[in-house]
């Protein structure tokens, strides 16, 4: 029998060995947060620096990164939601969809009449990550070096509130908790901004969402004058969807 061996072809020989290639295309289909990064997706260049600072791949260049990726058909740096929502009820989903989109198209000049249109919502799990050791600054023919190795200091949620008619973030708040009281903190902060504008608040239908505390923060602010009733008993607080259609004195609206 005769040994396997590569046909003769033409061109340099290949710098990296098949194993080295097979570490690179581990460490990209890996969370970069398990390297103490935080990001949520790989670039090449990312990854060019870790297999360096690993001394997996000693030289290796983004080039090659790409290159070698392609070949595989990774696109480590490229994400999409893959679970898709239950829809019971097409025409009203289709009804919200288009009521939302017609706010944000109107957005930009509702801004100007002090109409302000806000998006809200939250990021849960952040790692709070320290570096074990600090970072050597690049010298003359040598790449700054991270450490990859770090500290885990717990999660941190992340709830912000993001005004359409400016492009900007317009309150932000960082903490341990995602609680009700949290996030009706964040719109009270939010309406304080500006208590004379009329707020259009967008978000989802998390439970934090629909809370009593939320809906006793709208009556406080508008003014009310009637019963707010038990929470899951009677009158507005009976059910807290019913926060998501309360518009009272034209001073705050809920989508």
């Amino acid at each position: 029998m005769h040994p396997v061996e590569d046909a003769y072809r033409f061109g340099s020989p290949t710098t990296y060995r098949p194993e080295q290639q097979c570490v690179l295309v581990s460490l990209a289909v890996q969370k970069p947060s398990e390297f103490g990064l935080p990001v949520e997706n790989w670039t090449h260049r990312e990854l060019a620096e870790m297999v360096n600072t690993l001394d997996l791949a000693p030289g290796m260049s983004r080039q090659t990164v790409t290159r070698i990726l392609g070949e595989c058909d990774l696109k480590p740096h490229r994400s999409k939601y893959w679970e898709n929502p239950t829809i019971d009820d097409q025409e009203e989903f289709d009804r919200a969809v288009k009521a939302i989109c017609t706010i944000y198209g109107e957005a930009p000049k509702a801004f100007k009449r002090n109409i302000r249109v806000v998006s809200l919502d939250e990021k849960t799990g952040i790692q709070a990550l320290e570096r074990a050791h600090p970072d050597k600054p690049s010298k003359p023919g040598q790449k700054g070096r991270l450490e990859f190795e770090y500290i885990r200091h717990g999660t941190q949620t992340l709830l912000a509130g993001y005004e359409v008619g400016t492009g900007k973030v317009i309150k932000a708040h960082v903490g341990d908790t995602r609680t009700e009281e949290d996030f009706t903190t964040l719109v009270r902060d939010i309406i304080n901004e500006d208590p004379s504008a009329t707020w259009i608040f967008v978000l989802d239908r998390l439970n934090t969402h629909m809370s009593e505390t939320l809906v006793r923060l709208v009556a406080e602010t508008t003014g009310v004058d009637f019963e707010l009733g038990v929470k899951g008993k009677s009158g507005i607080l009976k059910t807290m969807a019913k926060v998501f259609n309360w518009n009272y004195n034209g001073r705050i609206l809920k989508a």
